[in-house]
């Protein structure tokens, strides 16, 4: 038969085991991403000869609410966020488009643009109302 050793036996006070078991008992079992901020993502492609992106501006996105979003002109569709970080507009003016969420703050494109891999970030200040923002 086996004999249960207790922390006490190993000389660690009873105190100090009961703290830790009641810790790892307490503690979620894994931290999950951040929800993306609502509001205005603005898309970058990479960094050109002179050191600066290039807009993307087909790609870029407003999230409104957990469900809706819209597109630079104002046009809005439907999204979904899965538990692992990935960003697919289900209906509207980006129907398809996907994106990865890499920051609480930030998605990149799944996919190429015209110049290759695009970062979006959110943009604070812009007005989410205003349509070209």
């Amino acid at each position: 038969m086996m004999a249960l050793i207790t922390g006490a036996e190993r000389g660690v006070p009873i105190r100090i085991v009961s703290a830790v078991v009641a810790m790892t008992l307490a503690a979620p079992a894994m931290a999950a991403e951040p929800p993306p901020w609502r509001g205005v993502y603005e898309c970058w492609g990479p960094l050109h000869a002179d050191g600066r992106g290039r807009p993307e501006r087909a790609v870029e996105f407003t999230l409104l609410d957990d469900a809706v979003y819209a597109d630079r002109d104002g046009a809005r569709g439907r999204y979904k966020l899965t538990a692992n970080g990935m960003l697919t507009m289900m209906s509207g003016p980006l129907s398809g488009t996907q994106y990865r969420q890499t920051g609480a703050l930030t998605f990149k494109l799944v996919g190429l643009t015209e110049d290759g891999p695009a970062i979006c970030s959110f943009s604070p200040g812009k007005d989410v109302r205003a349509a070209g923002w």
